[in-house]
């Protein structure tokens, strides 16, 4: 298929975007979007954002996000100038309200490329123009092991100002056709503490069984960092067993969990504060069982 890039092995078939191809909106990093996995076997795994023919953003599958709430340099952004946004590129901001990541901006995208493809690795870059206010040069690298995905993400700041910002895999999954509701459970290493949630969880330790869905979405906030310098998590379809194993090879600042019936989004935000000339290397590995 035009624009997407497979990467396969004897346990999974990876479809992946390229940059500006499939997804060209401004709120979604555009490097290394994983639209579908597929096992060999046939069970897929990814889902998309917006039910059928309701709004949304065009998040799909394995997304990345820059900045959620509070891209860099926005708040200092006076309408009709530019602010970054990691990912993506330049933005105009052209309203006096708050930043608002379900809208998009007029957008001057940064130059991303595919760096290289085989049969099981991608790499993907994204460079902004070295030492203006605000550049950066990101590395995105995909690859497959047996029966599980790495994602690897360098970030260097090549401007003259610090980039503070955060960023967090959307992890738009399904298991299959099996719809989203109390049958799916997600395990996590730490006690949960919700500080926030839309819907009615049944939370047990490290154990969150999601609720009834109707066509309302649920949200669950848990807004302290674990101990822990690394996190695995499970999310398994209980009845079949099938499910994913996730690594967040960095300790998160926060998780989130996000639904509906068709998706469900584990979501880990790593904190990242870059001074000019500074780079940050972190992780995610994902085994499909």
């Amino acid at each position: 298929m035009a624009g997407m890039i497979v990467l396969e092995n004897d346990w999974l078939s990876v479809s992946v975007a390229e940059p500006g191809e499939v997804y060209r909106r401004t709120r979604f990093d555009w490097t290394g979007i994983c639209t579908q996995i597929r096992s060999a076997g046939g069970l897929t795994y990814l889902s998309q954002e917006a039910a059928p023919g309701a709004p949304g953003t065009e998040g799909v599958g394995l997304t990345w996000e820059f900045g959620l709430m509070r891209p860099v340099g926005y708040e200092a952004a006076e309408p009709g100038t530019s602010f970054p946004k990691l990912g993506v590129g330049l933005l105009e901001r052209d309203t006096p309200e708050p930043y608002n990541f379900m809208r998009d901006y007029p957008c001057r995208p940064a130059h991303s490329t595919v760096e290289k493809v085989s049969g099981q690795e991608a790499i993907f870059r994204q460079d902004t123009e070295p030492g203006g206010e605000y550049a950066w040069s990101l590395r995105r690298r995909l690859f497959l092991q047996d029966d599980s995905l790495t994602q690897e993400t360098l970030l260097e700041n090549r401007g003259r100002q610090p980039l503070h910002t955060d960023e967090y895999g959307h992890n738009f999954l399904r298991i299959g056709d099996y719809p989203v509701g109390p049958d799916y459970e997600l395990q996590l290493p730490f006690d949960v503490s919700l500080s926030h949630e839309v819907g009615r969880f049944e939370v047990s330790g490290g154990r969150i069984r999601v609720p009834n869905v109707g066509d309302e979405c649920f949200y669950a906030l848990h807004d302290r960092p674990p101990v822990s310098e690394r996190t695995a998590w499970r999310l398994l379809h209980v009845p079949s067993g099938h499910g994913v194993e996730g690594s967040e090879l960095f300790r998160p600042a926060r998780f989130a969990l996000w639904g509906m019936r068709h998706v469900i989004s584990p979501e880990f935000f790593i904190e990242l504060w870059l001074q000019p000339g500074e780079r940050r290397t972190w992780s995610r590995r994902y085994r499909f069982f």
